[in-house]
Protein backbone atom coordinates (compact mmCIF):
# COMPACT_ATOMS: atom_id res chain seq x y z
CA UNK A 1 0.00 0.00 0.00
CA UNK A 2 1.58 3.44 -1.12
CA UNK A 3 2.17 5.95 1.73
CA UNK A 4 -0.26 8.46 0.21
CA UNK A 5 -3.40 6.53 0.20
CA UNK A 6 -3.06 5.24 3.36
CA UNK A 7 -3.05 8.89 4.37
CA UNK A 8 -6.32 9.49 2.77
CA UNK A 9 -5.11 10.06 -0.82
CA UNK A 10 -6.15 8.28 -3.90
CA UNK A 11 -5.42 4.56 -4.89
CA UNK A 12 -2.07 3.47 -6.60
CA UNK A 13 -4.22 2.96 -9.38
CA UNK A 14 -4.23 6.24 -10.61
CA UNK A 15 -1.36 8.22 -9.77
CA UNK A 16 -1.86 10.93 -12.25
CA UNK A 17 -5.01 12.38 -10.74
CA UNK A 18 -5.24 15.11 -8.23
CA UNK A 19 -6.52 14.71 -5.11
CA UNK A 20 -9.02 16.53 -3.63
CA UNK A 21 -7.77 19.36 -1.32
CA UNK A 22 -9.79 18.07 1.93
CA UNK A 23 -8.13 14.68 2.18
CA UNK A 24 -4.39 16.27 0.85
CA UNK A 25 -1.70 15.54 2.82
CA UNK A 26 -0.56 19.03 3.53
CA UNK A 27 -4.12 20.10 4.91
CA UNK A 28 -6.00 17.78 7.29
CA UNK A 29 -9.40 17.82 6.95
CA UNK A 30 -11.26 20.38 9.89
CA UNK A 31 -14.38 21.37 8.90
CA UNK A 32 -16.11 18.30 10.95
CA UNK A 33 -15.82 19.75 14.67
CA UNK A 34 -16.27 23.53 13.39
CA UNK A 35 -19.62 21.83 11.85
CA UNK A 36 -20.58 20.26 14.51
CA UNK A 37 -19.76 22.93 16.93
CA UNK A 38 -22.05 25.16 14.56
CA UNK A 39 -24.95 23.01 14.41
CA UNK A 40 -24.27 22.40 18.52
CA UNK A 41 -25.00 26.04 19.34
CA UNK A 42 -27.42 26.36 16.33
CA UNK A 43 -29.26 23.70 18.41
CA UNK A 44 -28.83 25.40 21.83
CA UNK A 45 -30.73 28.62 20.44
CA UNK A 46 -33.64 27.40 18.86
CA UNK A 47 -34.22 24.71 22.16
CA UNK A 48 -33.40 27.43 24.77
CA UNK A 49 -36.47 29.78 23.82
CA UNK A 50 -38.80 26.74 23.13
CA UNK A 51 -38.05 25.45 26.44
CA UNK A 52 -38.04 28.93 28.48
CA UNK A 53 -41.81 29.73 27.02
CA UNK A 54 -43.18 27.20 29.27
CA UNK A 55 -43.12 29.66 32.23
CA UNK A 56 -42.38 27.28 34.60
CA UNK A 57 -38.99 25.28 33.37
CA UNK A 58 -38.36 22.72 35.71
CA UNK A 59 -41.33 21.95 37.20
CA UNK A 60 -42.46 19.38 36.09
CA UNK A 61 -39.60 17.32 36.53
CA UNK A 62 -39.01 17.53 40.11
CA UNK A 63 -38.81 14.89 41.80
CA UNK A 64 -35.18 14.36 44.10
CA UNK A 65 -35.81 16.04 47.18
CA UNK A 66 -32.16 18.45 45.91
CA UNK A 67 -33.69 19.28 42.93
CA UNK A 68 -36.66 20.51 44.68
CA UNK A 69 -34.76 22.70 47.27
CA UNK A 70 -32.78 23.75 44.37
CA UNK A 71 -35.66 24.92 42.25
CA UNK A 72 -36.99 26.80 45.82
CA UNK A 73 -33.66 28.15 46.05
CA UNK A 74 -33.68 29.36 42.42
CA UNK A 75 -36.98 30.53 41.95
CA UNK A 76 -38.65 31.82 45.29
CA UNK A 77 -41.54 30.85 47.29
CA UNK A 78 -43.83 32.80 44.80
CA UNK A 79 -42.76 30.81 41.59
CA UNK A 80 -44.45 27.71 43.54
CA UNK A 81 -47.36 29.84 44.95
CA UNK A 82 -48.02 31.09 41.79
CA UNK A 83 -47.47 27.34 39.88
CA UNK A 84 -50.52 26.36 43.04
CA UNK A 85 -52.80 28.72 41.73
CA UNK A 86 -52.63 28.85 38.22
CA UNK A 87 -55.87 26.88 36.78
CA UNK A 88 -54.35 26.95 33.24
CA UNK A 89 -50.43 25.28 34.31
CA UNK A 90 -50.31 21.94 32.53
CA UNK A 91 -50.73 18.78 35.14
CA UNK A 92 -47.06 18.31 35.37
CA UNK A 93 -46.35 21.18 36.70
CA UNK A 94 -49.17 21.93 38.88
CA UNK A 95 -47.90 18.41 40.32
CA UNK A 96 -44.24 19.83 40.66
CA UNK A 97 -45.55 22.89 42.70
CA UNK A 98 -47.51 20.26 45.06
CA UNK A 99 -43.87 18.45 45.37
CA UNK A 100 -42.11 21.66 46.01
CA UNK A 101 -45.13 23.15 49.00
CA UNK A 102 -42.94 21.77 51.65
CA UNK A 103 -39.86 23.15 50.87
CA UNK A 104 -40.92 26.91 51.06
CA UNK A 105 -39.61 28.96 52.88
CA UNK A 106 -42.75 29.82 54.41
CA UNK A 107 -45.01 26.66 53.62
CA UNK A 108 -47.71 28.66 55.08
CA UNK A 109 -48.03 30.58 51.84
CA UNK A 110 -49.10 27.35 50.25
CA UNK A 111 -51.52 26.08 53.07
CA UNK A 112 -54.77 27.89 51.02
CA UNK A 113 -53.85 26.84 47.46
CA UNK A 114 -53.25 23.32 48.71
CA UNK A 115 -56.42 23.00 50.37
CA UNK A 116 -58.14 23.94 47.76
CA UNK A 117 -56.85 21.76 45.27
CA UNK A 118 -57.44 19.11 47.67
CA UNK A 119 -60.94 19.86 47.90
CA UNK A 120 -61.11 19.97 44.30
CA UNK A 121 -61.90 16.54 41.75
CA UNK A 122 -58.86 15.32 39.97
CA UNK A 123 -57.49 12.47 40.98
CA UNK A 124 -54.03 13.19 40.37
CA UNK A 125 -54.17 16.36 42.29
CA UNK A 126 -56.35 16.26 45.42
CA UNK A 127 -54.72 13.60 46.82
CA UNK A 128 -51.14 14.89 46.63
CA UNK A 129 -52.38 18.11 47.76
CA UNK A 130 -53.69 17.01 50.71
CA UNK A 131 -50.19 15.21 51.65
CA UNK A 132 -48.49 18.35 50.93
CA UNK A 133 -50.35 20.41 53.00
CA UNK A 134 -50.04 18.07 55.63
CA UNK A 135 -45.74 18.04 55.56
CA UNK A 136 -46.53 22.02 55.30
CA UNK A 137 -48.66 21.98 58.29
CA UNK A 138 -45.48 19.52 59.98
CA UNK A 139 -43.07 21.96 58.68
CA UNK A 140 -44.37 25.50 60.12
CA UNK A 141 -42.43 26.31 63.58
CA UNK A 142 -44.55 28.89 65.07
CA UNK A 143 -40.99 30.62 66.24
CA UNK A 144 -40.03 30.45 62.20
CA UNK A 145 -43.29 32.53 61.75
CA UNK A 146 -42.36 35.22 64.22
CA UNK A 147 -38.42 34.97 62.45
CA UNK A 148 -40.53 36.03 58.75
CA UNK A 149 -42.50 38.29 60.74
CA UNK A 150 -45.64 36.57 59.77
CA UNK A 151 -49.02 36.49 62.40
CA UNK A 152 -49.25 32.94 63.54
CA UNK A 153 -53.48 34.07 63.07
CA UNK A 154 -52.81 32.99 59.34
CA UNK A 155 -52.20 29.02 60.72
CA UNK A 156 -55.79 29.40 62.29
CA UNK A 157 -57.39 30.24 58.78
CA UNK A 158 -55.77 27.67 56.74
CA UNK A 159 -56.69 25.01 59.94
CA UNK A 160 -60.19 26.38 59.07
CA UNK A 161 -59.85 25.71 54.93
CA UNK A 162 -58.66 22.21 55.91
CA UNK A 163 -61.34 21.72 58.35
CA UNK A 164 -63.46 22.67 55.62
CA UNK A 165 -62.18 19.95 52.82
CA UNK A 166 -61.98 17.41 55.94
CA UNK A 167 -65.73 18.05 56.22
CA UNK A 168 -66.95 17.92 52.81
CA UNK A 169 -68.81 14.48 51.83
CA UNK A 170 -67.84 14.68 48.22
CA UNK A 171 -63.93 14.44 48.75
CA UNK A 172 -62.29 11.64 48.38
CA UNK A 173 -62.30 10.03 51.96
CA UNK A 174 -58.31 9.47 51.86
CA UNK A 175 -57.95 13.12 51.08
CA UNK A 176 -60.84 14.06 53.56
CA UNK A 177 -58.78 12.18 56.60
CA UNK A 178 -55.25 13.45 55.54
CA UNK A 179 -57.07 17.13 55.61
CA UNK A 180 -58.32 16.49 59.11
CA UNK A 181 -55.24 15.51 60.06
CA UNK A 182 -53.47 18.74 58.59
CA UNK A 183 -56.26 20.72 60.17
CA UNK A 184 -55.05 19.27 63.87
CA UNK A 185 -52.23 19.87 63.41
CA UNK A 186 -52.79 23.57 62.08
CA UNK A 187 -54.99 24.31 65.40
CA UNK A 188 -51.78 23.49 67.91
Amino acid sequence: MSPSFARGGIPPEAPDQPQPLATSPRRPQRGGLRALCATGLLGALVIAPVAAQDGEPGLESLGDPLEIERYVDTNGDDAVVEALTNEDARLESRLGAIRAAPWLTGPERALGPLARLAAGDDPDLAPAAGRAGQRCAEAIAVDGLTAREEDPAILGEAAAEWQAVADDETARPDVRAVAAATAQALSI
